[in-house]
């Protein structure tokens, strides 16, 4: 469908356009790439560019090269683990559980008289600030 193209400024005289999709004329998509290119468009194509590649770089799961590895290859590099592989050695785990327990005492040791003799000396300890503060307090006012 052919129309004239009317502007902010008004109507300009002898160009008509089709009008595109979401009612954007030919000339207003003409506007924007001469603008575009007013912009440095090199500069921004080439930042775009080496955007892209150091996300391609840095990405760690992105693998362009397989090699399919045999028994007995030797690898060009050394190499990590996707995951952590937990062999146990059943052996020398048992080993060291025996040994642990030969460590631990077979008796416990219980001690009644502690609580007693433990709670006499924290009272005389309490007594015994209390009387020093009593001394200091005295000292003081006489």
């Amino acid at each position: 469908m052919l129309l004239e193209h009317e502007s902010r400024r008004g109507k300009k005289k002898g160009k008509f356009t089709i009008l595109g999709k979401k009612g954007r004329t030919l000339l207003e998509r003409e506007e924007w790439i001469e603008r575009f290119r007013k912009i440095d468009s090199v500069k921004i194509l080439m930042g775009l560019a080496v955007v892209i590649l150091l996300v391609l770089l840095l990405t760690p799961s992105l693998e362009f090269v397989r090699h399919e590895w045999k028994v007995d290859d030797i690898a060009p590099k050394n190499m990590k683990a996707p995951a952590d592989f937990l062999i146990e050695d059943k052996g020398s785990t048992l080993k060291r559980v025996q040994e642990a327990e030969n460590g631990v005492l077979a008796l416990y040791d219980f001690d009644a008289k502690l609580i007693d003799h433990l709670s006499k000396r924290i009272s005389s300890a309490v007594v015994g600030f209390s009387v020093y503060t009593r001394l200091q307090r005295s000292a003081r006012s006489g």
